[in-house]
């Protein structure tokens, strides 16, 4: 099924600490640095903090599109494990990792695989695309879940394929859960 999404821009890189300290005036990191990218966030800290920078959490269609870069493989550089573009549990460290380190995608986005998960917009919904338009699909059922994208640091390499889904309660703060925003092109809300 073809998916349809209007123009939109999206963050470079996932949140770092020191940005998500200017804005939000607070730091929740356990793994410190200014580089690093922010964790322990919740969906509603992730949420604030892209508005008040005025931007938004990227819808889960809109994650998927901008992790794949035009890809339709397993990975979005490939078929194979290729450790010099993700952080994960096999060469991390077992902690995040400074963003940008890897190699980014073909948009020239870093870190869509690996380091944090990312928290998108949506809620949880087994069935995301089968039941959503195929134009600019979003959840508009409030479930109890939220939905991570790209993995993290604490996975196997094997589970940082582009389609895999995760999600977790809105209030869930975890040291592997970050964040990236973006921003509509027309400036004009999602909703």
């Amino acid at each position: 099924r073809k998916i349809y999404l209007d123009d939109f821009y999206v963050d470079k890189f996932e949140v770092t600490q020191k940005e998500f300290k200017k804005i939000m005036n607070f730091n929740p990191s356990e793994f410190r640095g200014g580089n690093l990218p922010v964790e322990r966030v919740d969906w509603y800290q992730a949420r604030d903090y892209c508005n008040k920078s005025g931007k938004r959490l990227p819808t889960e269609a809109e994650w998927e599109k901008s992790a794949r870069s035009g890809s339709e493989s397993k990975y979005y550089w490939g078929e194979e494990i290729d450790d010099s573009y993700a952080w994960h549990w096999d060469n991390s460290d077992r902690k995040t990792r400074i963003v940008g380190e890897k190699k980014p995608n073909k948009l020239g986005l870093y870190d869509t695989a690996g380091n944090v998960w990312e928290w998108t917009a949506d809620w949880y919904d087994q069935n995301y695309y089968q039941n959503r338009s195929s134009k600019n699909p979003k959840s508009i059922f409030n479930g109890k879940h939220r939905v991570v994208r790209g993995g993290s640091f604490m996975d196997k390499a094997e589970g940082l394929r582009v389609t895999r889904r995760n999600w977790d309660l809105p209030s869930a703060k975890f040291k592997n859960f970050g964040f990236r925003c973006v921003k509509n092109k027309n400036n004009t809300p999602i909703d």
